[in-house]
């Protein structure tokens, strides 16, 4: 979960409450998909993460909002890979949702809004945690 995130002229900061401090690494991006770059010297331990990246450009210095990207490390030593499975729920239209999936070690997907669009489908989601908000969705 997002604790805070600290806009500044000079840097942005992101705080992630979580148990998988080791595991996850993080990407930011602001409303028309620009990716900050990182900024290093993040740290992690006691139930939380903080990330560093660049602060926000001069073309969009106040976006309406920012997409955190939360990524999982494969252990190479393990040749751990992300395992992948199925779950199903029913959309019968307007009025069927939310809709809550199992989400990754534990957590929980829960898919509250789909808006059909000419040339894409748009799916708003909430994740319980951050090990959970990359979920892999086909409709």
């Amino acid at each position: 979960m997002i604790d805070q995130i600290t806009f500044t002229p000079v840097s942005t900061q992101v705080v992630i409450e979580t148990d998988y401090s080791e595991s996850l690494y993080y990407f930011l991006e602001d409303d028309l998909e620009t990716r900050l770059p990182g900024a290093g010297g993040g740290m992690g331990g006691g139930g939380e993460d903080r990330s560093n990246f660049a602060p926000l450009s001069e073309v969009n210095p106040k976006p309406p909002y920012v997409t955190l990207l939360v990524g999982e490390v494969a252990s190479q030593q393990t040749n751990t890979l992300v395992q992948q499975r199925e779950e199903y729920a029913d959309y019968t239209g307007p009025g069927s949702l939310p809709v809550t999936l199992k989400g990754n070690k534990g957590g929980t997907v829960t898919i509250t809004g789909v808006q059909f669009l000419e040339d894409s489908t748009v799916v708003y989601y909430e994740a319980s945690d951050a090990v959970s908000q990359r979920p892999f969705l086909i409709l």
